[in-house]
C-alpha cells in the first residue's frame, strides 16, 4: 500500500480509519511533538488503562502518563547498567542451557521456545520482584498463557477484536476468557507489588518494584506535582507493561537470533571468535559484563541487525493525530508508525532485504555509535519504548553467555528431510504447495458439495496438483500429502510431530489438561504417549485380552440370535458397537456395561457422544472446526456438543 499510495496512507478496519506513516523523516517530524503523544481509545488498552488505573503503554498523553513514564524510564535506565543484572542474566542463561541439554540431549531437534521464554521471563521477574520460575511452575504457566499462549490459541481473529464489536460478540466466550486470564495476571502482579510495598526498606533497592516505590516516596516527600499520579495501582500497571512488552519482544528477538545463527553458520562462527578473543568462551571462564559491549562490536552489530531485519513489533502502538507536513488528519484518528517498512525500506537501507550485521560496523571494525535515522526498532518520538536500554543489555548478556556455554556444540537446524529453516520466509508469506484456487472467505468448501465422496475429491486434487497440494477451508490453508514415500519421510521426524490449534482438540487438550491425540509436541505429549504406548503394548499380548475378546464375541452372537432370530434382516450396528465398547471398557478400567443391553443408559451416553451426535448435527458439524461464525449460528447445537463431551470426559475420569 505504501508503494501505491505513498508514505502516508489510510486504511479502514471496521468503521474506523487508521493512518499509517511509513517514512523516516515524516515519522520523526510528527512524533517528536506532544501533539502526537496521545493514545486513541482502545479495546485492549482499556483493560490496562481505564478509570480505575493507568499504565505507561496505553494511557493518553497528560500528567499521569508523564509521571508514570518518568519513573518507569528512570528505573529501567538505572537497572540496565546495574551489576545485579549481569549476575542475574548469566545465571538464568546457565540454567536455561543446562535444562536444554539435560532434557533434550544433544544431536536431535527440539523447540527452544519454552526454554527461551522461561529464561527471559525469569530475568524480568527477578529484575522486577525478585522471583524466578521453573517450566512446570503454575504461576509461570499462568503468565505465559496470558501473554503468549492465549494469543496463539485465539489466532488471527484476536487482532480483529480491537476494531469490531461484532466479532467480539461472535467470539463471546473466547473474549470472556481473554478478559479473565488478563485479570488473573494483573491480580498476580499487583499482589507482588503490594507485598514489596509492605516489606520495603529504603536502604536496600532490590529490584524494579523497589525503584518505583522509592520514586513514589521521593515525589511525596518533595511535594512534586507528579506525586498524586503515582498510586500503587498505577505503578503496578507499569510493571505489567514491562512484562507484556519486555517478555514477548525479547524472547521473540532471541529466537530470531538463534535461527539466524543456524542459517548463517559463518556468522555464528564469527560471533564465537569475537567472544573467545575478547572475553574467552569456555564454561569456566568469566561471564560477560556491561563493559564488554564496548569490545564485542560484531555481537552488538548482529543484535542491531536482528532488530532491524526481524523486528518483533513491526507496527508501533497507535498515536492520536492532528497535523503533519502537508497532511491534515482529523483529531483522535489512530496514526501508526509502521516500523517494519521503515526498517526495511530500500531508500533507507542498501540491500534492505539482506541480513548484513556489517552495516552497523564502521571501517575500523567498531560498532557505530550514531544510528542511521531509519533505525527505529523501539519506536520514535515521545512514545519510544522506555525499555530500550534494558532490552539491549539483556540481549547482549544472553547471547554472549549462550554462545559461551554452547562452545562445544554446533547450533544447527539441519534436517534429514532436506528441510532448512529459512529466516527470510515468515509464516504470513510462506509459499504453499499448488492447489485449487480459493474463493474469498469460503476457500474451497464448494468442492465438497459434489456427489462425490470426500475421498474422491481429495483423490482428484492429487491427480491435478500432484502428491502434495494445498486446499482451503474458509481462510485456513491445509496441506495434503498423498504419497507414501513423502509421508514416511516427513512424518517419521519430530519436525512434523506438532499439532495445530483446534476447536475440537481444545476440548481434550487445553490449559487444564492434556491428552495424547491433540496435545502439541513437547514434554507433556512425549510423557503421555510413552506411558500410553507402553500400557497398550503390554495389554495387547496379554492372555486376559484373549479371554475378554472371545467372551464378548460369544455374548454378542448369542444376543443377536436371541433378539433378532435367524430368518429376518436386522442392523448389527449397535451390537457391534457395544461389543467393541465392552472390550475397550473392560480393558481400560475393568468394567463392562450391563451385559449386552443396548438400552443401557451409560452405553447410550457414550455412543451418542462419540457417534450419534455427529449424525444428528450433519456435515456442518465438521465445519465448526474452521468457522467461528458457523459455531455462532449453531450456538445451541455447539453448546450441546461441548456439554456432552465434557460429560463423557468427566464420566471416564
Amino acid at each position: 500500500m505504501a508503494r501505491e499510495y505513498g508514505p502516508v496512507f489510510t486504511f479502514w478496519l471496521g468503521g474506523s480509519p487508521h493512518v499509517v506513516v511509513a517514512d523516516t523523516e515524516l515519522a520523526r517530524e510528527a512524533f517528536r511533538r506532544n501533539e502526537f503523544a496521545g493514545r486513541p481509545k482502545s479495546y485492549f488498552g482499556g483493560q490496562l488503562s481505564n478509570e480505575e488505573h493507568r499504565d505507561v503503554a496505553f494511557t493518553d498523553y497528560g500528567h499521569t502518563w508523564e509521571a508514570l513514564r518518568r519513573v518507569a524510564h528512570s528505573a529501567v535506565q538505572k537497572y540496565s547498567t546495574n551489576d545485579k543484572l549481569v549476575v542475574l542474566a548469566n545465571d538464568c542463561v546457565d540454567r536455561c542451557v543446562k535444562d536444554m541439554i539435560d532434557k533434550e540431549g544433544v544431536g536431535k531437534p527440539f523447540a527452544v521456545r519454552d526454554y527461551v521464554y522461561l529464561m527471559v521471563l525469569n530475568i524480568l521477574a527477578t529484575s522486577t520482584f525478585g522471583q524466578s520460575y521453573g517450566l512446570d511452575d503454575p504461576e509461570f504457566r499462568q503468565i505465559k498463557y496470558s501473554i503468549y499462549d492465549f494469543r496463539r490459541e485465539a489466532g488471527a481473529r484476536l487482532l480483529l477484536w480491537e476494531f469490531s464489536p461484532i466479532i467480539r460478540l461472535l467470539d463471546k466466550s473466547l473474549v470472556k476468557k481473554q478478559r479473565m486470564v488478563w485479570q488473573e495476571m494483573k491480580d498476580t502482579i499487583r499482589k507482588k507489588f503490594i507485598k514489596h510495598y509492605d516489606d520495603y526498606n529504603e536502604l536496600i533497592e532490590r529490584d524494579f518494584c523497589d525503584a518505583l516505590i522509592s520514586a513514589k516516596n521521593d515525589a511525596l516527600r518533595d511535594g512534586k506535582e507528579s506525586a498524586p499520579y503515582l498510586t500503587d495501582t498505577n505503578l503496578s500497571m507499569a510493571i505489567i507493561d514491562l512484562f507484556i512488552a519486555g517478555t514477548d519482544t525479547t524472547q521473540q528477538t532471541f529466537q530470531w537470533i538463534i535461527l539466524l545463527m543456524t542459517y548463517y553458520p559463518e556468522m555464528q562462527q564469527k560471533l564465537r571468535q569475537e567472544i573467545e578473543q575478547e572475553i574467552e568462551s569456555q564454561i569456566g571462564d568469566r561471564m560477560p559484563t556491561h563493559e564488554d559491549r564496548n569490545r564485542c562490536h560484531y555481537v552488538m552489530a548482529f543484535i542491531a541487525e536482528t532488530l532491524r531485519a526481524r523486528n518483533p513489533l513491526p507496527s508501533a502502538l497507535p498515536h492520536k493525530a492532528v497535523v503533519t507536513s502537508n497532511y491534515t488528519i482529523p483529531k483522535d484518528t489512530a496514526v501508526f508508525v509502521y516500523q517494519g517498512i521503515i526498517l526495511r525500506n530500500d531508500s533507507d537501507w542498501e540491500n534492505a532485504e539482506k541480513f548484513i550485521p556489517e552495516r552497523f560496523v564502521d571501517s575500523a571494525g567498531q560498532f557505530i555509535t550514531t544510528r542511521p535515522k531509519a533505525y527505529i526498532p523501539f519506536g520514535v518520538g515521545r512514545r519510544v519504548c522506555p525499555g530500550e536500554r534494558l532490552a539491549i543489555a539483556d540481549l547482549f548478556l544472553i547471547l554472549v553467555r549462550f554462545l559461551q556455554l554452547t562452545q562445544d556444540y554446533e547450533i544447527t537446524v539441519d534436517s534429514e528431510l532436506g528441510i532448512k529453516a529459512d529466516p527470510n520466509i515468515t509464516d504470513s508469506y510462506s509459499p504453499l504447495p499448488p492447489g485449487p484456487f480459493p474463493l474469498p472467505i469460503i476457500g474451497n468448501v464448494l468442492a465438497f458439495k459434489s456427489t462425490k465422496s470426500v475421498f474422491d475429491v481429495f483423490k482428484d486434487f492429487g491427480y491435478e496438483y500432484g502428491p502434495v497440494y494445498t486446499f482451503w477451508i474458509f481462510n485456513r490453508p491445509h496441506v495434503m500429502v498423498t504419497d507414501v514415500d513423502i509421508a514416511r519421510e516427513a512424518f517419521r521426524k519430530n519436525d512434523f510431530a506438532g499439532r495445530p490449534d483446534s476447536y475440537f482438540g481444545s476440548q481434550l487438550s487445553n490449559d487444564r489438561f492434556q491428552d495424547v491425540l491433540f496435545t502439541d509436541y513437547g514434554h507433556t505429549w512425549e510423557a503421555l504417549r510413552r506411558v500410553a504406548l507402553s500400557a497398550a503394548q503390554k495389554y495387547s499380548t496379554n492372555d486376559k485380552l484373549v479371554y475378554l475378546a472371545v467372551d464378548c464375541v460369544d455374548q454378542t452372537v448369542k444376543e443377536m440370535l436371541n433378539r433378532e432370530g435367524t430368518d429376518r434382516a436386522f442392523n448389527p450396528q449397535n451390537y457391534i458397537y457395544l461389543m467393541f465398547l465392552n472390550i475397550m471398557s473392560a480393558s481400560a478400567f475393568g468394567q463392562r456395561f450391563i451385559l449386552y443391553n443396548i438400552e443401557d443408559k451409560e452405553f447410550k451416553q457414550i455412543k451418542y457422544a462419540l457417534k450419534d451426535f455427529g449424525k444428528e448435527a450433519g456435515s456442518r458439524f465438521l465445519l465448526w472446526e474452521f468457522s467461528p461464525l458457523l459455531r455462532f449460528l449453531d450456538k445451541k447445537l455447539a453448546q450441546k456438543q461441548r456439554t456432552i463431551i465434557a460429560e463423557l470426559v468427566e464420566m471416564i475420569r
